[in-house]
């Protein structure tokens, strides 16, 4: 098995966004992110983002729920100002993650 680094893993999670494969991109992240635990925060919060990118609002939320009673959090603005995140403001499942 080859060594990934997270900055290529990293390229091409984006690659996949930059292309709108958001498909593959969630699969991807979602399948090797557990190689960079240090990293969940941000991988988390990326397949968050991904998963509402293909309409799953409900497995968006879940995860975000998940990731925030793991104790990961980012300021409530970048919340509200996240594009892939923006159709979750004023949903009440939403609005109690962000708070």
């Amino acid at each position: 098995m080859s060594q990934l680094s997270f900055d290529d893993f990293t390229t091409h999670v984006f690659q996949l966004y930059e292309a709108n494969d958001y498909r593959a991109a969630f699969d991807y992240v979602t399948r090797e992110a557990g190689r960079f635990p240090e990293q969940a925060h941000r991988t988390t919060f990326w397949r968050a983002c991904l998963a509402n990118c293909l309409g799953q609002t409900q497995t968006a939320l879940q995860i975000l729920k998940d990731w925030s009673a793991a104790g990961y959090w980012v300021a409530e603005k970048r919340m509200r100002d996240e594009p892939d995140l923006q159709s979750l403001n004023g949903l009440p499942e939403y609005e109690a993650i962000v708070a």
